[in-house]
Parts: structure tokens; sequence; C-alpha cells
């Protein structure tokens, strides 16, 4: 059975603190919160266990933000979506069941690795402003879900991939976020489902800090879409990547380290 033992006022403020700031600049940006979290506490606890603890808050997370500031009725914009991006989230579910998989299996040297390098390769294309372009059709559709919900579910990392194949469209902003989302909900279900008996197999203290941790990052994420319009999402996106360039060279030192310890 899973324990976090979280029982260090230190490694709770730390935690909050990590929850509530991605909160915010998921709201802000629409992406980041399970990418950042994960990062973070993977230096703290185990790599299995910060991506439970990451999983519920991440879920309703990205409810919120599919179900915020749509364009049509809630039910016309899940169907727009589901009739686009179908391919997409199907390949997202299988990927996602066997990123689940690799999770429980892989040993974590891999995983810090592989975590790692998606940062990486994300964080340093985009400050070298490599603008991807990749052809918008069922193949690449189905490869990049497919990807994309391995190394996500694996990881918590799956932003990268996804936000590189959307922005590569020609999409608004809104509806790359919202595809996005969908695409980040169908693998978090999947996570959650093969996941649920280790969360509920959690001590009474780190579930009640888990529930705590999502009411949090609940408000934060709303603090962070009202402050869409007054702050400059530039600023922010420059600092997620910094923050994600530190955490994935951390990661990938942590790798190194394990492998040839």
């Amino acid at each position: 059975m899973l324990s976090l033992n979280l029982f260090m006022t230190i490694t709770h403020i730390i935690i909050t603190v990590t929850f509530n700031f991605a909160a915010i600049l998921h709201g802000l940006t629409g992406l980041g919160f399970p990418m950042i979290t994960t990062s973070v506490l993977a230096n703290i606890i185990s790599f299995e266990n910060a991506i439970i603890m990451a999983l519920l808050p991440s879920l309703i997370i990205n409810i919120i933000m599919l179900v915020s500031q749509n364009e049509r009725p809630i039910l016309q914009e899940l169907k727009y979506y589901l009739k686009h991006y179908w391919l997409l989230i199907a390949a997202t579910i299988i990927g996602g069941y066997l990123g689940v998989k690799l999770l429980l299996i892989l040993e974590v040297v891999y995983l810090y690795l592989l975590l790692s390098f998606v940062i990486l390769f994300y964080v340093t294309s985009t400050f070298m402003g490599i603008r991807w372009r990749i052809p918008s059709n069922p193949i690449t559709l189905i490869l990049f879900g497919l990807i994309a919900g391995i190394i996500g579910n694996a990881t918590n990392a799956m932003a990268p991939l996804l936000m590189i194949y959307l922005l590569s469209t020609d999409k608004s902003t809104q509806e790359i976020i919202k595809a996005g989302n969908l695409a980040y909900l169908t693998g978090k279900i999947v996570q959650f489902w093969m996941l649920k008996s280790a969360i509920f197999a959690l001590p009474s203290s780190s579930l009640l800090f888990l529930l705590l941790l999502t009411v949090i990052s609940i408000v934060a994420l709303f603090i962070g879409i009202r402050c869409r319009q007054y702050v400059s999402k530039i600023f922010f996106v420059r600092m997620i990547l910094i923050i994600l360039l530190i955490l994935g060279i951390r990661a990938g030192i942590n790798g190194i380290m394990l492998l040839l310890g």
C-alpha cells in the first residue's frame, strides 16, 4: 500500500505553494498544472506518489477549463470538439492506459529521464522560437494522441506534445486550450481509473491534505482565469518556461545519478 508520509510542515508549505502557483498559471495559459506539480513533487516524494498527488486536482481543473468561457452551450461545445478531435482523444485514451502501465512497471530512473527529455525539448524549442509545421490529418491526430497519452500518464508531461501539435494548426488560442484540456481530461480519467485503488489506500491524513490541495487549486485556477485579461500572458509563459527548464534539468540530474549509482 502506498503512503505519502507528509508530516513535515515545510513539505506541506512547499507542496501547497507549488499547487497554487501551478493552478494560477494553468488558469492564465491553459496548461502546466500536472507538469509543474509533478516535477516539483518528484524532488520531494517518490515519482509514483507525485503522480498520485497531482491526479485529483488535475482532473477537476481540466473539467473546469472545459466548461468555462465557452463560445457555445456546453453540449454543443462538447459535440464540436468531439467531432473534430475524436481521433486525438481516442488515441490519448489508449496511450494513457499504456502510460500508466509504464508508470507501474518502469524503473524510476527512466521516468526521470523521460520527463527531463520531454520538458527540455519543449522548453528549448519554445525559447528558440521553433514553429512546428505538422499536417493535420487522421494519422498525425492518432500518432500525437498515442504518444501524448503514453508520456503524459507515465510522467504527467502531456502538455508539451499536445501543444506542439495543436500550435502547429491555424486554430484560435481558445480552441487550442479547449482541445488540449479535453485530451488532458481523457488521459486523467484513464489515470484515475487505473490508480484509484492506490489513491483510496492512502492514509486518512494524506487524503485530507489531498482534498485541501484540490480546493486550494480550484480557487487558484479561478484567480488565474480571472487575471487573464489583466496580466501579460507572455510574462507568465516565459516564467513557466524558466521554471520548467530548471525542473527539467533537475529531473535529468536525478535520473543520471540514479542510473550511475
